[in-house]
Parts: structure tokens; sequence; C-alpha cells
């Protein structure tokens, strides 16, 4: 704060001398002089000033910088009134925005959670996918080998039909013979017949019971195998239709999940860009109004006060 620069005065100049007359000597006295006294009393006499002009402006200026002095520190402590508004003001800012960065950083959290365990249920839900896989594999590989054996047991069947068939044309063509030799055994003796049991007939007679025998068993073995053959293609298809079903199920809900996840991303994201145009918004008014009342100093110098 600066002084406004005053002239210097001489003290020896006449325009400067105050002098006081008796006024008394050119009274017109029209009333007694008591009654005069009585109403000087409620008179308000100015006191006369005696002192030198150059003392009288010393102490109006001393008086005046006084007064500017104690104007200026009520203008400062409505100024610091106003910054300490002001900071109180800027500090609910700061909270709001604390808090607002506070919620995102929650629902960033439970975002990156959501996340995770969406990637969590994807990769149990690739588990179960290898694991069905696998199974389906395995269930296919039986059942090429029941396949292969089905065909194999097809090819042997094939065989005995036709050797029963060969065998079948055969005792044809061998049983006039047979009884030939069946009626020629009524006209022999019971002697020879005792002796001739072991006679070259018989073992082709047991030969043939056998074969038939053996023939039976095969076809019911062979039925068997169809009926293991059918109900194994009959569970292959069933796996197939539910592997099918599991398949598309899987997919329609792995496409739902990366559909929210990358929902999820996109909101993120969006959530982001939005603090960050609001911690930049934020600042920017900030700084914008406290720029005016950010002053280097508010104390007055020494050489005023």
């Amino acid at each position: 704060m600066t002084t406004s620069l005053l002239p210097v005065i001489d003290s020896s100049d006449p325009r400067l001398k105050l002098t006081v007359q008796n006024r008394m000597r050119n009274i017109f006295v029209t009333q007694p002089e008591d009654t005069r006294q009585r109403k000087e009393e409620n008179v308000n006499h100015i006191p006369v000033v005696t002192e030198t002009p150059s003392r009288v402006l010393e102490t109006g200026v001393n008086t005046t910088q006084k007064t500017l002095v104690l104007k200026k520190r009520a203008e400062l402590d409505e100024v610091d009134k106003q910054l300490e508004l002001k900071r109180r003001e800027f500090k609910s800012y700061v909270e709001a925005l604390a808090r607002r960065r506070s919620e995102l950083e929650i629902k960033q959290q439970q975002t990156k959670e959501r996340v995770m365990k969406f990637e969590k249920f994807v990769a149990e839900n690739d588990v179960k996918r290898r694991q069905a896989l696998k199974k389906f594999e395995g269930a296919r590989e039986q059942n090429m080998l029941k396949q292969r054996e089905l065909e194999d047991l097809t090819e042997q069947l094939k065989q005995l039909r036709a050797s029963h068939q060969v065998l079948k044309e055969r005792m044809a063509k061998y049983k006039i013979y047979e009884d030939y030799l069946m009626k020629s055994l009524d006209y022999f003796p019971s002697s020879y017949l005792d002796s001739g049991s072991d006679s070259l007939v018989m073992p082709i007679i047991r030969r043939h019971e056998t074969l038939s025998i053996t023939h039976k068993e095969l076809l019911q073995r062979v039925r068997r195998l169809e009926e293991e053959v059918e109900q194994g293609q009959q569970q292959l298809q069933t796996m197939k239709q539910e592997h099918s079903v599991k398949k598309l199920m899987a997919n329609k809900e792995l496409s739902e999940l990366q559909s929210e996840l990358e929902t999820l991303k996109e909101k993120n994201k969006q959530t982001e860009v939005n603090l960050m145009t609001q911690e930049s918004l934020s600042r920017e008014k900030v700084l914008h109004k406290w720029e005016p009342c950010l002053w280097p100093s508010t104390t007055l110098p020494s050489s005023v006060i």
C-alpha cells in the first residue's frame, strides 16, 4: 500500500497562522447579563485550535492513513471470510468427487467380479463340454468295436449258414441211404447190432447231432448279439441327440454370456469415460472458479501498519 506525496508546508507562511480576535467589544446588549449567561449554558462551544498548521496537517495525514489501514483490514477480513467459504466449498467439491470416485471404483470392482465369474463359468462349461465330447468319443469307439464284432459274427453266421446248407443238402442226399440202412437194421439179429455198435454210421449221426446243437447255439448267440447291437445303436442315437441338444444349449448360453460380457465391457468403458470427463470438467470448473480468489498474500506490509 503506497501513500500519496504531500507538499512541504512552511510554518512561517502567514496564511497558515490563525488569528483569534475578541469580538466582545462590538456586542450590542439588549438583555441583562444574567439572562444571557443562563442561555449560554446550553450552547456547544467550538474549541479554538492552538496548534501549528504543520502539526494539524500531520495529525490529519496520520488519521487518514489509519482510517485507510482499518478499511483495508476490514476488506481483507471480508476477503478472508469469502476465501474460507470458497475453501469449504472446494473441500465439499473434492469430497463429492472422492465419493463419486469411490462409487465408480466399487462399480468397476463389481464389474470385474462379474467378468471373473463369467470367465469361470465359461471355463467350467468348456470343461463339461470336453468331458461330454470325451464320453461321446468313448461311446462311439465302443460302438465301432461292437459294430466290428457284429460284422465278424455276421460273417461267421453266413459261413455257418452256408456250411449248414451244404450239410443239409448232403443230408438230404444221403437220407435215402440212412432210411435204407435203418430199415436194414430191422433184418439183422440183435447179436449183430451189439457187435456192430462201432460201425461208421453212428459217428456220423453223433456228428450231425453235435453240429445241430452247435448251430442252434450259434443262432441264439447271433440273435443275442443282434439285440445288443440294436440296443447299442439306440443308445448311441440317444446319446447323439442328447449331445446335440446339450451342444445347442451350451452354444446358446455361451452366445448370451458373450453378449452380456460385451455389454459389461462397453458399460465399463463408458463409465470410465464419464468419470474422466466429470473429473476434467470438475477440475476446470474449480480452477476457473478459484482463480480470481487465489491471491498471493492477504497480509499488509509492515511499513503501512
